[in-house]
Formats: structure tokens, sequence, C-alpha cells
């Protein structure tokens, strides 16, 4: 068993009706992994979960008038991955998850997290 400790950080832009939104999110997530280790390969699959501290920003332009509004929740997360190492103490990696949490912008409630791919690098210990 492994701690868990990854920040993720998300942001988008769309445009409507000649009203531009920006989107931020960021995510940090704490909790377990279990890694199971053959001792002969290099390749180290993985599941885990855990908190997911969660921060989300929307702000609007609507003829250079900005308006912004942010919120911040805990939630979940859920993920499974594979480590594939390089060097006794350095790994790459690919994650896949799932993160759950509510979070409240411009009077509605709105969806927080979803689903994350990612390539990692890191460092054991």
């Amino acid at each position: 068993m492994s701690m868990a400790l990854d920040l993720i950080d998300t942001g988008g832009k769309s445009d409507h009706d000649g009203a531009e939104d920006l989107g931020h999110t960021t995510e940090i997530h704490l909790g377990v992994r279990k890694i199971f280790l053959d001792q002969h390969g290099k390749i180290h699959p993985y599941i885990g979960g855990g908190l997911a501290f969660m921060y989300a920003e929307q702000e609007y332009e609507i003829e250079n008038i900005k308006t912004k509004e942010d919120d911040s929740t805990v939630g979940a997360w859920i993920g499974v991955g594979t480590y594939y190492t390089v060097h006794s103490k350095c790994v790459i990696g690919l994650d896949v998850r799932y993160s759950r949490g509510e979070v409240s912008l411009f009077d509605q409630d709105r969806d927080a997290g979803g689903l994350h791919a990612y390539i990692t690098a890191g460092i054991q210990f």
C-alpha cells in the first residue's frame, strides 16, 4: 500500500452568443494505492482511491464586463493505472481515474471532477 497525493489542474474557454465563458478546476487527490508488484517484472498495475479536494471557478465576459464566481468542495476519487520501472527509483505510468464532487456557481449546482487520463512520472522511495 502506498500514499497518493496528486494535483490536477484543468481549464477551458467557450463562446456563447457573444459572451466568453472561462472555466477552471483544481483538484488535490489524497488517498492510497495498492500496487501489485512483480519482483521480476517492470510493469506494476495499481488501484487507488481517496478524498478529492476540489476548487472550481467560472468567469463570464459580456461586452468587456467580467463576472467571476468560485466554490470548493470535498469529493472522492477512484482510479486504476500501471507503472513502468525505468530505474530502481524512477517510474513512468498511465493513470485513469474518476472524481466526483458538487459545487455551486452562479446559483446552479454543478458536477465537479469527471473522468481523467494521465501520463505520469515519479520517484519511488
